[in-house]
């Protein structure tokens, strides 16, 4: 639970957990070598399904930055730290050149930035809190794949969110409120911007939103119809029609006209009458046996026991390989066993799941507006974290632009591997593992 509590004017949000965590010195990692335990590294080798953890720490910034990582390429996630007391010098985290990084669960507070990320690639910031800090809540400049979800920016000096140079962003259903500059601000003073801001609670700030950009950027701020936008505390249009047009007789929780921001009429099409409830849910049926599958959503929690919490007792091994590891690339879970290599689900994966009894997977979560899958030469083991319904292996194959490329995909009817080459023409769905070949490296950006 957060409590509030004020002191000359700046409001501070407090966990009643930070008790529980330990006191670390500020923590400094230049370079993949860097992580280490003598660094507040609590875990893990790095891979993407071991990420290294930095986790349980309560960290005094007024020295230094609290926790800076630069110039890394290994996965590794920061989890329940909460980092304070910077004041107008130091950063709560930052991070520099990183690329595979992801923060969940953090409070920064009270620092001069609750965290600045830049010049960084497949970042994700989620269920954290970055309040009455000196300057921005949460900082993204010349970084591209950068996902900002579920978190609290809010009695900020300066502004909330603040997005510069930046590309295949996506912010939504985060909680922007009083701060004193600019709630959610975007800028390409210097380079084409493109994000997608939706869903997000932008309530009483020094000004809400704010816009200035080169010509070629696409700054979108809402979901389409019928998601919707975000919820603007003062707007004051009505709701009687509906439609994509909003046109139609009759209300549908969007505002018939468009909330209009800064002198030049930037705009949220389909602003919210009432906040957004944040999770989306996705329910996928097994049945017993041996299934290749794959989940589309943004999780907060990618531990597999979280992931598959609600298939608890109804499995009993999950498999996973890794192309980057050409020593030991299949990578095992089974409940209860003490040493477990596969300890997080990502949707950018798919994965074997031995069904023991008839079961629905069910997650709550964030729509993606874009995901970034590594691939390696060889075999890779993807999921498909998109809800297009027309998109076919044939695309995938355009994406990756590259000769030769395979795909295989479940089939429960041909044992013993259950996989089966498909066909250019088959549509991928969200919720199914492939097996993908190809002969170099690349990256595939999947629009959710």
């Amino acid at each position: 639970m957060l409590v509030l509590t004020g002191f000359l004017g700046l409001v501070t949000l407090q966990s009643e957990s930070v008790a529980a965590h330990a006191p670390h010195d500020p923590i400094f990692i230049d370079g993949n070598a860097g992580f280490t335990p003598v660094n507040g590294v609590t875990g893990g080798s790095g891979t993407p399904t071991d990420p290294f953890i930095i986790s349980g720490w309560e960290i005094d910034a007024s020295a230094m930055i609290g926790i800076e990582i630069r110039n890394t390429d290994a996965r590794f996630m920061i989890e329940n730290v909460y980092v304070h007391s910077g004041g107008s010098s130091h950063e709560g985290i930052k991070l520099g050149n990183v690329r595979n990084g992801h923060v969940e669960n953090v409070e920064s507070l009270g620092n001069s930035f609750g965290i600045e990320i830049s010049v960084s690639t497949n970042v994700s910031i989620s269920s954290s809190n970055f309040s009455s800090n000196l300057l921005n809540g949460i900082t993204a400049v010349y970084s591209d794949d950068v996902h900002i979800f579920s978190n609290n920016a809010s009695f900020s000096v300066s502004n909330g969110i603040a997005l510069s140079d930046s590309t295949n962003v996506s912010i939504s259903s985060n909680t922007v409120y009083m701060n004193q500059g600019i709630g959610i601000r975007v800028a390409g003073p210097t380079a084409s911007v493109s994000a997608q801001i939706f869903h997000n609670k932008i309530i009483d700030n020094g000004v809400q939103a704010y816009e200035v950009f080169l010509p070629g950027s696409t700054v979108k701020w809402d979901d389409g119809y019928p998601s919707g936008g975000n919820y603007w505390s003062d707007y004051v249009g009505s709701d009687s029609f509906s439609g994509p047009n909003q046109d139609v007789p009759g209300g549908d929780g969007i505002g018939d006209t468009p909330y209009v921001f800064t002198a030049v009429n930037d705009e949220d099409p389909y602003p919210l009458m009432q906040p957004y409830d944040p999770d989306a849910l996705f329910t996928l049926r097994l049945n017993p046996g041996h299934r290749f599958v794959s989940f589309p959503l943004d999780v907060s929690n990618t531990r597999i026991e979280s992931v598959l919490s609600s298939v608890a007792g109804c499995y009993d091994l999950v498999r996973w390989y890794d192309p980057a590891d050409s020593l030991d690339p299949w990578k095992s879970y089974m409940p209860g066993r003490t040493y477990n290599d596969l300890t997080r689900l990502y949707n950018t994966m798919g994965f074997w799941i031995n069904v023991t009894a008839t079961c629905s997977l069910t997650l709550a979560g964030t729509r993606p507006v874009s995901t970034a899958i590594d691939l390696h030469p060889g075999w890779n083991m993807i999921g498909f974290p998109s809800f297009n319904v027309t998109f076919t292996v044939a695309d995938l194959k355009a994406d990756m632009g590259l000769a030769g490329v395979i795909v295989e995909a479940f089939d429960p009817a041909a044992a013993p591997y259950y996989l089966q080459r498909v066909a250019d023409s088959c549509v991928m769905r969200a919720g199914e593992g492939y097996w993908v070949y190809l002969s170099s490296d690349a990256s595939w950006i999947v629009d959710g």
